[in-house]
């Protein structure tokens, strides 16, 4: 196997399929990224047995062959080349070494046999669609910070993709979120679905890997089984399997009669809560406290050594008093997924979880308050 390729494109594919390795793994190869010469293009694989990315890409004067070599490795040479070089990619079959080479310079890594690299199969999927990557992207960048991070509950370390039918009879794709102190859900008509997806987890590091495999693409393609999704876009194909298990009936938490409702700015609210929490941000209790009169809100934070903050906001709100606490962090990420001036904060009770939302966004967020 011997080819020359740009370096700038050799770095920026290696970057996208160098990440699904697993780095910890006690098996050798699945910390290889595979090289393989198919129709004079260079075909880039990675897998760490439940993800699959592979990278197709453009090379010059191409001998056919295959092999694999360490990932991390391969790129932190591959990145560190000046921009403007051409690189000279050789097998050695008697060391079994691969040679990087360009101008003066000269690197050798060792290299392992395709054989025991291992197959990610997509057969039945038999569900597809496409639709507008930066619409996938805006679904995915509004709920992926709800995911939760706690190992012991696997069903909701990721997103929940399915879709419903709107009153017209037009398939929305929805995408959901929890780590159960907190819901996204994120909508988007924009796509060429055409039949109902019942539902599959998406796990987290497959989320991460399909944000990066779409970026600045045009469109994608989504192809959905009962337990893998498959990605393509322009030259690049993501596959992973998806979550066995059963996402959360995440539409019993969204409260339906939280009728006082209190009209804010985002940026002011923002960045009073961002100045208030200051006090609390490096305690292991962090609480803030909303007292929520007519048209003003007052934000508190206190802790067990004196330390204190009070700031206070004109809102727009005419119903009862209220008094309710929540985590700040959970608050101001929910907020700076809001794009729009002015958020509604709807509320029931201080028990009840609140309603964020938009009137111009399709989006929604709950936020469970805190007992104080």
């Amino acid at each position: 196997m011997r080819f020359n390729i740009a370096k700038t494109v050799l770095s920026s594919s290696l970057s996208l399929v160098n990440s699904v390795t697993e780095r910890k793994n006690t098996i050798p190869i699945l910390k290889n990224v595979k090289l393989e010469i198919i129709e004079d293009k260079l075909l880039l694989s990675a897998t760490d047995m439940d993800i699959l990315s592979e990278s197709k890409i453009e090379i010059l004067e191409a001998e056919n062959g295959k092999t694999t070599v360490p990932a991390q490795l391969f790129y932190d040479i591959v990145k560190k080349i000046p921009d403007d070089k051409i690189i000279t990619i050789n097998l050695d079959q008697e060391n079994y070494q691969l040679k990087i080479e360009y101008d003066k310079s000269k690197f050798s890594i060792p290299a392992l046999d395709t054989e025991e690299f291992p197959i990610l199969g997509d057969d039945d999927m038999d569900i597809e669609f496409e639709m507008p990557s930066i619409e996938l992207a805006k679904l995915i960048d509004n709920t992926k910070f709800a995911m939760a991070t706690d190992e012991t509950r696997h069903y909701i370390n990721g997103i929940f993709l399915h879709s419903v039918k709107d009153d017209e009879g037009k398939i929305i794709i929805k995408i959901a979120a929890t780590d159960g102190h907190r819901l996204a859900v994120a909508s988007s008509s924009l796509s060429t679905l055409k039949e109902e997806i019942s539902g599959i987890i998406i796990p987290k590091k497959t989320v991460h890997e399909i944000r990066k495999t779409i970026e600045s693409q045009k469109d994608v393609r989504i192809l959905i089984s009962r337990t893998k999704i498959k990605i393509i876009t322009g030259d690049n194909i993501l596959i992973s399997k998806v979550v066995d298990a059963d996402f959360p009936d995440y539409k019993r938490i969204i409260p339906q009669d939280n009728n006082n409702i209190a009209t804010i700015n985002k940026k002011g609210f923002s960045e009073a809560i961002d100045r208030v929490a200051t006090v609390i941000i490096t305690k292991d209790h962090k609480t803030l406290k909303l007292f929520i009169t007519e048209n003003n809100v007052k934000l508190s934070a206190i802790t067990n050594d004196g330390s204190f903050a009070d700031e206070e906001l004109e809102i727009k709100y005419n119903q009862e008093d209220f008094n309710i606490s929540f985590n700040p962090q959970y608050l101001l990420e929910i907020l700076n997924h809001i794009k729009e001036e002015e958020i509604q904060l709807q509320l029931k009770n201080d028990v009840t979880p609140a309603l964020i939302s938009s009137s111009d966004s399709n989006n929604i967020y709950v936020i469970l308050p805190i007992r104080v």
